[in-house]
């Protein structure tokens, strides 16, 4: 994925079980964060109520959003991103992580 810094970041994201069916998202809760390369810093965190929506439960869809004021803030390079669901009963899974660039506003 690639973003600019200081502009609204906005990822539509399905969340999917092992059997690569829609993940329930009744009552779950949905953190996705963003780091340096190796996972040891922390520049962004966004949670449901926080920057991410549950926008169809059954169908495993969320968004997740971030303000340009909070983009702003990130230094153009590479990060690692990753959404990690703690389901009603408890289940936690990593739905995914991979690499975000964010470049320049150039403004």
């Amino acid at each position: 994925m690639e973003f600019v810094a200081g502009d609204t970041w906005e990822i539509d994201a399905q969340m999917l079980d092992a059997d690569g069916n829609p993940f329930d998202l009744a009552g779950a809760s949905i953190v996705w964060t963003l780091n340096d390369t190796r996972g040891r810093v922390n520049y962004l965190t966004r949670s449901v109520g926080s920057g991410i929506t549950i926008t169809n439960p059954a169908g495993g869809l969320a968004t997740i959003v971030v303000s340009p004021t909070l983009s702003a803030a990130i230094a153009p390079g590479t990060y690692r991103d990753q959404a990690r669901v703690t389901a009603a009963g408890g289940s936690v899974s990593v739905e995914w992580q991979g690499y975000v660039v964010v470049k320049n506003s150039n403004v």
